[in-house]
């Protein structure tokens, strides 16, 4: 099963959300984007550029891109994961730009404290269906 990708999953090209076929040569170590049946899980994304919201934005944005070019968006998120390194900006970064992102249908959500990279304060992963 090593270096080969199952029939019924897809992985999907971070670098333009293209999808990627069996053919391809190797299998990276880092899936960006799994599509299984109607599901699209992503692996985290993160920066170590600028504060708590702007590392939140940038996540955001970055999953947005990934979400669409699998055929979900982050109206269809079903639940996300977000990850920070330090809980007590909880209510002012995640909660505050969430609502800007998820107006009026979040998806079910849980944060958790970490050790992340230098410099890097959040991580968010997300389980979308799609559209």
């Amino acid at each position: 099963m090593h270096g080969r990708i199952p029939a019924n999953k897809h992985i999907i090209d971070s670098m333009n959300c293209g999808r990627m076929t069996k053919k391809s040569a190797e299998v990276p170590l880092l899936t960006p984007v799994r599509i299984v049946g109607n599901l699209v899980f992503t692996s985290g994304s993160a920066t170590s550029k600028g504060n708590t919201g702007s590392q939140i934005r940038f996540c955001l944005e970055q999953l947005k891109e990934r979400l669409e070019g699998a055929g979900a968006s982050l109206e269809t998120v079903d639940k996300a994961t977000v990850y920070l390194t330090d809980m007590t900006v909880r209510e002012k970064y995640p909660d505050e730009i969430w609502r800007e992102y998820f107006p009026t249908s979040p998806p079910c959500r849980t944060t958790v404290q970490v050790v992340l990279g230098p410099n890097t304060k959040v991580e968010i992963e997300m389980i979308a269906h799609r559209r």
